[in-house]
């Protein structure tokens, strides 16, 4: 019996999850090789009628890439042209002077990108600053310039996850980057004292008098994080779907996406699919797809993402377009269906006011217990790699689930944000996807040309619960393998453990 992959087609199956994952070009606009593009982004605290950016490129030793006319290789991140942003780019050899106005410009955005000969990414950042004119009181006026290959402008430095990930040897709210993140507020405190005054009356034989009372309450303030709400996308139409893509604009919404480009918060909803999300902040747009071997019949949720919001959005806040749509049998479905946005649930924390206390020490009597030791077994870090070991002939798909569930942990991450690499010597499409109810994940790879046994496939990163896994731990179940004509194949995976380095 052909499987869903044969009856789509290599290529069908390559541009469909190529227009998910979006593609990957080093060179520059005219083609010239070996140029790195930066993005320039900024993580203020209220929003901007203009910004300037100023960059030491001399203190840097930085080039700036000029095309074959000597212009400069910079354009302003779309979303700010299409909402009426003028920019300007001066260069005098030595210091890159950029100025945005006409337009309010969001206090967390990325502003434009520019592409180099040379640069040190931890160089540039250090040398790099920005004015902010700000709109509001609580504005920042400097806020952080964040400079990096991602155009997440929050790519620098996550603020909670204990890694210095630009490598500046700060972590987390220690970081410059961090400054107005809500995880890294001060806690404020006030306090608020009430007394009664003291009154002596004296007579002839009687001496009356009040104590003084005192009392003192504290009020410690924590900060109230923005709202993290959870979006669920759901086809709406009775269809039968075999893939589905669609983009979501979100640049209306008081907000972003959590995470950015391939790491998205984002998960299918629909059992035995591959699944992939991108999130173009730069665009404020997020394309999502889905594949399913059997079909999934609407009306029916079919995926969920978080969203960090300022404020509560509603489904008018997103803009969808389905773009691509066909049935099992590779039938393109038209007219096309709709996607829409049947739930948005918000979920934010409260202040929590924390009242000084007394507190009394009662008598207490130690027991001294003489016994085997308890013994805490750290949580430990493993690589689990997948090779394919022999196969029939030349590889171009190939789909397999691990299940996991008698293995002592889990995968790190969930869903299309599992923490696992593909090799790139196949140059294969990879998809992985991680369903934590069911214990399994599922890993698939589409390639052009085809790869051949013995090879790695990909790696992940497994997180035990204190007891090492073994590969026989993990089952292996193929779903379909396919030669790049689309003749099935057989093909043997097995597994191998080793400790992360």
């Amino acid at each position: 019996m052909k499987t869903w992959f044969r009856k789509l087609g290599m290529g069908t199956v390559v541009l469909a999850l190529a227009g998910v994952l979006g593609g990957c070009d080093d060179s520059g606009p005219d083609g010239g090789p070996n140029l790195i593009r930066l993005f320039f982004g900024i993580n203020g605290s209220g929003n901007c009628d203009s910004v300037v950016i100023e960059v030491d490129l001399d203190a840097a030793e930085a080039v700036i890439a000029r095309d074959s006319e000597g212009d400069l290789q910079c354009s302003i991140n779309s979303v700010l042209d299409a909402a009426g942003c003028d920019i300007d780019f001066a260069h005098d050899g030595e210091t890159l002077l950029v100025t945005i106005t006409g337009c309010t410009i969001p206090a967390i955005t990325n502003l434009f990108s520019c592409f180099f000969e040379h640069v040190d990414i931890s160089d540039i950042n250090i040398v790099t600053t920005a004015d902010c004119d700000c709109t509001t009181p609580s504005c920042d006026p400097d806020p952080p310039v964040c400079v990096s290959e991602d155009p997440d402008p929050q790519s620098c430095e996550d603020c909670d996850n204990g890694i210095d990930d630009d490598d500046d040897g700060d972590i987390d709210c220690e970081d410059e980057q961090c400054v107005n993140d809500p995880d890294c507020q001060p806690i404020t405190t006030s306090s608020t004292t009430t007394s009664t005054s003291s009154t002596t009356t004296v007579t002839s034989s009687t001496t009356t008098s009040s104590t003084t009372t005192t009392s003192s309450t504290t009020t410690s303030t924590l900060p109230v994080p923005d709202l993290e709400c959870r979006l669920v996308f759901r086809l709406a139409d009775a269809e039968e779907v075999g893939s589905l893509q669609w983009d979501t604009d979100y640049g209306d919404a008081p907000g972003v996406f959590q995470g950015s480009a391939g790491n998205v918060q984002c998960e299918s909803l629909i059992d035995d699919s591959i699944a992939s999300f991108n999130d173009r902040d730069d665009e404020q747009v997020l394309s999502s797809g889905i594949i399913s071997l059997d079909g999934f019949t609407g009306p029916v949720d079919i995926a969920e993402c978080t969203f960090n919001a300022s404020e509560q959005p509603v489904a008018g806040d997103f803009t969808i377009d389905v773009v691509d749509a066909a049935d099992p049998d590779i039938n393109p479905i038209e007219p096309e269906p709709d996607v829409i946005i049947t739930l948005i649930d918000c979920d934010q924390g409260p202040t929590t006011t924390v009242p000084d206390t007394t507190t009394t020490l009662p008598d207490t009597t130690t027991t001294t217990v003489i016994g085997p030791p308890t013994t805490t077994v750290p949580v430990t870090s493993f690589t689990v790699t997948f090779n394919l070991t022999t196969a029939s002939g030349d590889v171009g798909a190939l789909q397999f689930d691990v299940g996991y569930g008698d293995a002592p942990g889990e995968f790190t991450g969930t869903a299309g944000t599992v923490e696992c690499d593909d090799n790139p010597a196949i140059g294969a499409i990879f998809a992985p996807n991680d369903n934590d109810a069911t214990n399994t994940l599922s890993l698939g790879f589409v390639s052009l040309d085809g790869f051949s046994a013995p090879v790695e496939l990909a790696s992940c990163e497994f997180i035990s619960n204190g007891t090492a896994p073994e590969s026989g731990d993990f089952t292996i179940t193929i779903q379909d393998a396919s030669d790049p004509n689309f003749e099935e194949i057989t093909v043997d995976v097995d597994v191998e453990v080793t400790p992360a380095p």
